[in-house]
């Protein structure tokens, strides 16, 4: 639910109420871990998300982070596909790996573990199934569809599964092929992915090399 109202705020700021309101149930140092899973990316003001992370964990908690990377071709390409941010509920196309941990080290993290994934193979794959869901929403609208996807890129609904039963048994007839260009991956830089995953412990504020 929190997750949710946060994200309405990227297009109605004036519910910025309604989500302080949600953040106020929970305590001060009520966690010894949060995990924010592909949020920031969702929300105007991602200093505020992160003053909210702080002040619920505890004082040696563990802040599990993800989020798309910012940069890279694919992501140049996206909105010339017609894959533009609002398409995906962001408000910001991502980070910059370096730039996330400084910020976390500022606020009294220690960056323990971090990683890149979703590169370049995968990441392509995946932009054109969200192509090609949007093209179908576009063409073929059902009722009670909204008109801004905000975000909705995929299938999320049973009736939205029904709908698309056809191309999701297509999909799973050419998932090997999909699951051997995936494999590609394996020949990109390390630290070129289109998505970044970190593990930060509050403590010692340094950057690991």
């Amino acid at each position: 639910m929190i997750a949710s109202a946060a994200r309405d705020t990227a297009y109605r700021p004036s519910e910025r109420d309604e989500l302080a309101g949600l953040f106020d149930m929970l305590r001060r140092a009520a966690f010894d871990a949060v995990v924010v899973l592909d949020y920031l990316e969702h929300v105007l003001d991602d200093e505020r998300c992160l003053d909210e992370v702080d002040r619920v964990l505890e004082r040696s908690g563990t802040l599990y982070l993800s989020t798309p990377t910012e940069g890279g071709f694919l992501n140049w390409l996206k909105p010339r596909i017609g894959l533009t941010l609002d398409q995906y509920g962001h408000v910001r196309e991502g980070y910059r790996l370096a730039a996330l941990e400084e910020r976390l080290v500022r606020r009294g993290y220690r960056v323990v573990d971090r990683a890149t994934y979703s590169f370049f193979f995968t990441e392509a794959l995946e932009m054109g199934i969200n192509a090609l869901f949007v093209l179908i929403g576009r063409r073929k609208k059902v009722a009670g569809d909204p008109a801004n996807r905000d975000g909705h890129i995929s299938p999320q609904s049973e009736a939205e599964f029904a709908k698309h039963r056809r191309q999701l048994k297509l999909y799973s007839l050419i998932y090997p092929v999909f699951r051997a260009v995936a494999w590609l991956d394996r020949l990109c830089p390390a630290g070129s992915g289109y998505a970044l995953v970190l593990r930060a412990v509050r403590g010692p504020a340094t950057l690991a090399g």
